[in-house]
C-alpha cells in the first residue's frame, strides 16, 4: 500500500511524508493505481490526477500516474480543511487557489506544486490572476490599492527569483500572457514584455521536510508538531 505524501501550503501547513510504501515493490512491479478505483476525478492529464474520495468531499488529493505517489493537498488544521478550487495541471505542475478562515478574517492563497518532487511555491502578494509555464516559470498580477484607488502589479518568479516588473493604475490585468520565458502585458495601452529566467530556483520553492511538519510561516500555534 503506497504511503500518502503531503504537499506543504501556508494555509494548511501541508507536510510531506516520505515513506514510499509499507514494503518495497518487487522489481518490475507496476506502480500503485493512480487514482484508485471509485474516486471522483477533478482534473487529470497524462502525468497526474487530482481527485477526492467522493464529489464534494473536503479532502483533496493528487497522484503521479507514473509512480503512483499520492499527496494529500489540504490536511485539516483544528479539524477544518482549507477549501481548494480552480485546479490546473501543466505536466506534473499543479496549481490551485485555497481559502481559509482564521477568526473573522477570510484568506486566499495560490499554491504551485511540482508533483515529481513534492516542492511547492506560494506567490506573494496573492495573485488575482496567474500563469504557469511548462518548465515552472510563473507570472502573476496582484491588486494594489493606493488612496482607495485600485492598481495592479506584475510579478514573475523563475531562476532569477521573484521580480516586480511593473505597477500602475493603468495595467490591464487580463492582458498578462506567458509564452515560454517571455511575459507580456499592457500598461496604459502600451505593450510591454520581460524575460523570465525559469524554472523557479530550488531555493525559492520550499523543500518539504521528511517525517515531520515544518514550522509554518503563518498560524504559529502549530509549532513543534510531530509528523
Amino acid at each position: 500500500m503506497a504511503a500518502v505524501w503531503r504537499i506543504g501550503s501556508p494555509a494548511a501547513l501541508i507536510a510531506l511524508y516520505a515513506a514510499w510504501a509499507c514494503a518495497p515493490n518487487a522489481a518490475g512491479a507496476a506502480p500503485p493505481a493512480c487514482p484508485a478505483r471509485g474516486v471522483h476525478v477533478i482534473v487529470r492529464n497524462s502525468r497526474a490526477v487530482v481527485y477526492d474520495r467522493r464529489a464534494g468531499a473536503p479532502a483533496k488529493y493528487a497522484c503521479m500516474r507514473s509512480t503512483g505517489r499520492r499527496y494529500l493537498l489540504n490536511p485539516p488544521l483544528d479539524g477544518q480543511y482549507d477549501e481548494l478550487a480552480s485546479f490546473r495541471l501543466s505536466g506534473a505542475l499543479l496549481s490551485f487557489y485555497g481559502t481559509y478562515t482564521e477568526g473573522a478574517s477570510y484568506n486566499r492563497y495560490v499554491e504551485i506544486a511540482d508533483l515529481r518532487n513534492g516542492r511547492y511555491f506560494v506567490p506573494q502578494p496573492v495573485p488575482s490572476r496567474f500563469l504557469v509555464a511548462g518548465d515552472g516559470s510563473v507570472a502573476w498580477v496582484s491588486e494594489a490599492t493606493v488612496d482607495n484607488l485600485r492598481g495592479y502589479q506584475i510579478f514573475t518568479a523563475g531562476a532569477g527569483g521573484t521580480n516586480l516588473l511593473d505597477g500602475s493604475f493603468d495595467i490591464d490585468p487580463l492582458s498578462l500572457a506567458l509564452l515560454g520565458h517571455t511575459v507580456t502585458w499592457t500598461d496604459a495601452g502600451q505593450a510591454r514584455q520581460a524575460h523570465v529566467l525559469g524554472p523557479i530556483a530550488p531555493g525559492a520553492a520550499r523543500p518539504l521536510a521528511r517525517g515531520r511538519r515544518p514550522e509554518p510561516p503563518r498560524r504559529p500555534r502549530r509549532r513543534n508538531l510531530g509528523g
